[in-house]
This record gives C-alpha cells, structure tokens and sequence, in this order.
C-alpha cells in the first residue's frame, strides 16, 4: 500500500507538465531553444574546454557576448508563465499556486541538473588527489544547496570554486524570482500588465548598467539589496509578460497580415535573429547595445508568438519532429554541458580539436536525455 502510494506520487511529479501542448506549439520557437542553448554552450567552452578554442576577430572564442541567451529564455518563461495565469486565473489565487507552478517547471529538470551536479562534485573528488581526504570531504558542503536550486539565495559564495554547475545560476534565480513576478499578475493585475510589465524591466535594467557600469550580464555580482542574476530575472520574466500581453492584443484585434505583410515580418524576423547572433559574437558590446539587443529580441519573440510570419508554418511541416526533438535536448545540452567540459579536461581529449569536443559534449548531453526519457516512459508504464 505504502508502495503504491508512493508511485502514485512519483507518476504524480513525473507527469506534471507546464509547455503548451502539441497543437499550440510553435515548432520554429523550438528551433530556437536549441540553437540559443548551443550558443550558450560555445560561450561556456572556454572557460572548461580551452584547448584548441578558436581565436576569433581577436576575441578568445566564438560568441563572447553569448550570456544574452539566457534573456530569451526568461523571456519565452515569462510568456508562457503569464500565459499560464491568464488561462487559469480561477484557479490560480495566490502566492502558493504560483510557487507550485514554479516548482512544476524546475521539476522536469531534476534529473539532469541532479546528474550535473553530483557528477561534478564526484569528478572533483576523485581528481583533486593532491588534498587530503577531509579536505575533498569538505567539497560536498555545499552539495545540499546546489541540488535545491539555492544557491543565489545567498548560501553559497558566488564564484566558480564554490559553485560547481556555475551555468545553474539561471533556475535558481528563476526559482525566487518567477513566484513574486506570477503572484503580481494575480493580486494586482491592472498594474501588473498597464505599468510594470512596461517600465519597470527598463528601470531594472538601467539600475545593472549603472551598478556594474558596461556589463548587465553580472549575474554573481551582488547590488545594494540583490545579486544580478536575480534582477535579470524580474526584468526578462516581466518582459515575457509583456510579449504577451502585445501577442494577446494582436490576436484580439484579429489581425490577419496579407502574404507580403506576412513576408516583410518574415524578413524582420530572420534580420533580427542573424542581428542578435552576431551581437553575441562581438568583440564588444557595451551596456546600451545589450539593452538593444534585448529589445530586439522581444521584438523578434512578438513576431514569432503572434504568427504574424510565416514561420510557424514552414516549421510545423513534415520535419516538425526534428524541431520538436532539438528543443527538448536543449533542457538537458544545457543543464550537463558544463559538467561535460569539466570531464574532458582531462588528458583522454588531449588530442582531441576544439570543435569534435563540443560535438561529444552534446552527444553525451543527448544520450542521457535518452536514458533519462526511456526511464520516465517505462515508470509512468508501470502504474
């Protein structure tokens, strides 16, 4: 009895889904997952996977700027976040339920940021031979907080000899900062979505230019009252609710673009994904033009959402399942690739080029998401 309600439980949290369902989803939104995650990958490369990297323009390795990635992601969070109240908003009341809606999402990644960080924390140990055995003991101290997704609460020092899975950063601060921006929605929704969604992100985001002068990717720097990454969080998520709010108003007006409005939005949407690329490939990019860049891609998220281009529908075509298929990988390529490149640091990728390692690292990434989908399947099978 005990183990039949303890599946039950499991079956419960395993099934728990909080993406749009296949009908809804747009396959071209999925492509981008991927292909922002991959370029997060190449702008961690070098600081695990040095050898070989490419010079590029001068700069130490391709996509320098590539941290601008993540705002997408909050961005596309904060979408379908508000999304989510909006479409539930009897049943979602308060703060509870917006935490619940949180922890449902982190949920899905357990397994492959639980794989990440224990495998890092392993591989530290047993390659750390020059420290005495109490001394790599005292490296699983902070363990605990990094498997709970807590560590920009203020447990951990912030800096990559504490924090093991660095990149990890993103759902912990996703973590604090997702239930306030949701429960805001709920209890004061006019001047959620008539004002904050529409200046507070722009005041947030000056307060990083100037608090950290030409940088607002900060994440581990700590401001009079929060570290970056949690500012960065209020302001992309309260944007993604503003992407909506927009996507929702172009839909309730129902504008229906002609085949070449269809086709200039079309064009606007691939100039601003190759623009937002090769900004992240700069060898500079001051504070103004990063606030550009995340201006552009909200625009460019508007575009796409709205299907106001015709990307939804060459995407949605025969090959949609490739689509599909790389925006799920880009959960577990970018939860484990960085504790991928910590294991080929080692000398049995010694020859191996710059480029080869990163096409083993996300082969490996793909792998254990295989695995991990073909356990999922087979207990959710034996309920």
């Amino acid at each position: 009895m005990v183990r039949r309600g303890y599946r039950q439980r499991l079956n419960y949290f395993l099934s728990m889904e909080t993406t749009v369902t296949s009908k809804d989803k747009n396959y071209f939104i999925e492509l981008l997952r991927f292909v922002f995650c991959f370029i997060l990958v190449l702008h961690h490369s070098p600081f695990k996977c040095p050898s070989g990297a490419p010079a590029y323009w001068g700069a130490p390795v391709f996509f320098k700027y590539g941290a601008i990635c993540v705002e997408f992601f909050y961005m596309l969070t904060g979408y379908f976040s508000i999304k989510h109240i909006e479409d539930h908003r009897d049943s979602v009341m308060g703060m509870t339920d917006t935490t619940k809606y949180t922890v449902k999402k982190l949920i899905r990644l357990l397994p492959y940021t639980t794989i990440a960080i224990i495998g890092s924390y392993l591989l530290e140990f047993f390659t750390k031979n020059d420290l005495s055995l109490v001394d790599r003991l005292k490296i699983f101290q902070n363990l605990p907080s990094e498997l709970l997704v807590m560590p920009m609460t203020g447990q951990i020092e912030i800096s990559f000899a504490s924090y093991r899975c660095a990149h990890l950063w993103f759902l912990s601060c996703m973590l604090i900062a997702l239930p306030v921006v949701m429960y805001l929605s709920v209890k004061c929704n006019d001047l959620f979505k008539g004002y904050l969604v529409w200046f507070l992100p722009f005041m947030l985001l000056g307060y990083m230019r100037f608090r950290w002068e030409d940088c607002i990717f900060a994440w581990g720097s700590y401001g009079y009252f929060l570290y970056g990454g949690i500012i960065r969080a209020f302001a992309d998520i309260m944007l993604g609710g503003a992407v909506y709010y927009t996507v929702r108003a172009i839909k309730a007006k129902g504008f229906i673009p002609g085949r070449l409005l269809r086709w200039i939005f079309s064009l606007c949407e691939i100039m601003l994904l190759a623009f937002i690329i090769f900004s992240c490939n700069r060898i500079e990019l001051p504070a103004y033009d990063q606030i550009f860049v995340i201006m552009m891609i909200w625009i460019m998220l508007v575009i796409t959402l709205s299907d106001i281009s015709y990307s939804g529908v060459v995407f949605s075509g025969p090959l949609s399942f490739i689509w599909s298929f790389l925006g799920k990988i880009s959960v577990p390529v970018y939860c484990i690739h960085w504790t991928v490149f910590r294991y080929m640091v080692n000398g049995l990728f010694a020859e191996f080029g710059y480029w080869l390692k990163i096409c083993i690292n996300i082969c490996i990434c793909i792998m254990i998401y295989l695995v991990v989908s073909r356990i999922t399947r087979r207990l959710k099978q034996s309920q």
